[in-house]
C-alpha cells in the first residue's frame, strides 16, 4: 500500500521497487535506517554507466581517459547523487540510453528504456515530443512498421507489469491521482532554481507564490509555461517542418547526431529556465547530452558553462558542501541565471547552425 502510506509517496512506481529491493538486504527497519546511505550506490551506478557511454559515443580514443575523469572525478557531476542522495541521475541516464538506442536503430530497446525512465521520474515526459519526432523520422526507413508495432506492444506490456502490483494492492486511484498532478506540489516561483525569475524576484522567488498576477492579470506560472512552450516551438518547429517535407517528397532527412544532442540539451534547459516551481537539479538531464556534444565537437566551453551554472546553483543551496565560504564573496543568484542564459544562447546558435539544410536521398546519422 505504497501510495496510501505516510509520509506521502509522490514518485512513480519504479522508485518504490528500488527501495523495496534495497530494503531486502536488511533484517530490520532500524538496520535499514542506519545503512540508508548505501542507497546512493544505486543512482551512482547510473552516473558511472552514463559517463562510460558518453566517452564511447564521443568516439575520441586518445582522450577517453581524460573525458571519463572529467565526469566521474568531477564533484559537480556526482553532486546530486552522492551528496544529496537523489535519484534524478537514474532517469537522466535512461533518457540518454534511449537516444543512443534510437540512433543505433534499436526501437524496442529504446521504447523500453524510455518507459523505465518515465516510471522513475515524470519529468521524462519532457522528451516525449522529441523522441516522437525521432520515431516519425525513422519509421518505414529504416524501421519497418511491424518492428515499431512490436516495440509499442512490448512497451505496453512492460508498463502494465510495472503498475499491476499497485493495482492489485488497491493503490490505483491514489497512484494515478499523484501521477496526473505532477505540478503545484510546491507553489513557489522558484524552488531554488536560479533561472529567468531571479532577474525579477531574486532569492525572494522562493517565498513568492507563482499565482501572483503580472502582465494583464496573467499569473507567473502561466507566463513561465507560455515562455517554455514558445521556446519548445522554436527548437522543435524547424525539425517538424523538415520531417514533413521529407515525408511529402518521399526522401530521407539528414538529421545529425550533433543536432539531436543539442535538442536534448535545450529542452530541459528551457524547462528549467522559464517555468516556475523549478528545483535546482531540474537542469540535470542536459548534462549528458551536452557532454557528448562538447567532447565530439571540442566545444568544451559549453560544458564548462553547464557545470559552472549547475555547480554554483547546487553549492549555494547546500551551503559550502564543495568549497567552504567562497560563495559568500562571489555568489549572486542573478549571476547563475546569466550563466544559464549565455549557455542557452550558445546552444541555440549551434543548434540552428546544425539544422539539416536539405533533404537527402540517403540517411546520414
Amino acid at each position: 500500500m505504497v501510495y496510501l502510506g505516510k509520509p506521502l509517496y509522490n514518485y512513480p512506481p519504479l522508485m518504490a521497487y528500488s527501495l523495496w529491493l534495497f530494503a531486502k538486504g536488511f533484517g530490520s527497519a532500524a538496520a535499514l535506517q542506519q545503512n540508508l546511505y548505501f542507497y546512493k550506490l544505486f543512482p551512482l551506478a547510473f552516473d558511472f554507466a552514463a559517463a562510460v557511454l558518453v566517452v564511447k559515443w564521443a568516439g575520441d580514443r586518445r582522450r577517453e581517459i581524460i573525458y571519463l575523469l572529467l565526469l566521474i572525478a568531477n564533484p559537480v557531476y556526482l553532486f546530486e547523487s552522492y551528496t544529496w542522495g537523489q535519484i534524478d541521475s537514474i532517469y537522466c541516464a535512461l533518457l540518454f540510453f534511449t537516444l543512443y538506442a534510437m540512433i543505433r536503430d534499436r526501437p524496442i530497446t529504446a521504447l523500453l528504456l524510455y518507459t523505465l525512465a518515465f516510471n522513475f521520474k515524470i519529468q521524462a515526459l519532457l522528451y516525449a515530443p522529441l523522441f516522437g519526432l525521432v520515431l516519425l523520422w525513422k519509421i518505414n526507413n529504416p524501421w519497418p512498421l511491424r518492428r515499431v508495432a512490436t516495440a509499442l506492444v512490448a512497451t505496453a506490456l512492460l508498463q502494465m507489469a510495472i503498475v499491476l502490483p499497485f493495482l492489485l494492492a488497491g493503490d490505483a486511484r491514489q497512484m494515478f491521482d499523484i501521477l496526473k498532478s505532477p505540478i503545484n506540489y510546491y507553489r513557489s516561483i522558484s524552488m531554488n532554481a536560479y533561472n529567468f525569475w531571479q532577474y525579477f524576484y531574486g532569492l525572494n522567488s522562493l517565498k513568492t507564490e507563482d499565482t501572483v498576477k503580472l502582465l494583464g492579470g496573467i499569473s507567473a506560472q502561466h507566463i513561465g509555461l507560455g515562455l517554455f512552450f514558445g521556446f519548445s516551438l522554436l527548437v522543435l518547429g524547424p525539425i517538424v517542418v523538415r520531417i514533413v517535407q521529407a515525408n511529402q517528397k518521399r526522401t530521407i532527412l539528414a538529421w545529425s547526431e550533433e543536432n539531436l544532442w543539442l535538442m536534448c540539451s535545450l529542452i530541459p534547459l528551457g524547462f528549467f529556465f522559464f517555468c516556475t516551481q523549478m528545483h535546482e537539479r531540474y537542469s540535470q538531464p542536459a548534462i549528458l547530452f551536452l557532454a557528448v556534444y562538447s567532447f565530439r565537437t571540442r566545444r568544451y566551453w559549453l560544458l564548462v558553462l553547464m557545470f559552472l551554472a549547475y555547480g554554483l546553483n547546487m553549492e549555494y543551496v547546500f551551503e559550502n558542501e564543495l568549497y567552504p565560504r567562497y560563495w559568500q564573496i562571489i555568489f549572486d543568484s542573478r549571476l547563475v541565471a546569466t550563466i544559464y542564459a549565455i549557455l542557452i544562447g550558445g546552444l541555440l546558435w549551434q543548434y540552428f547552425r546544425t539544422l539539416p539544410k536539405q533533404v537527402e536521398a540517403a540517411p546520414l546519422v
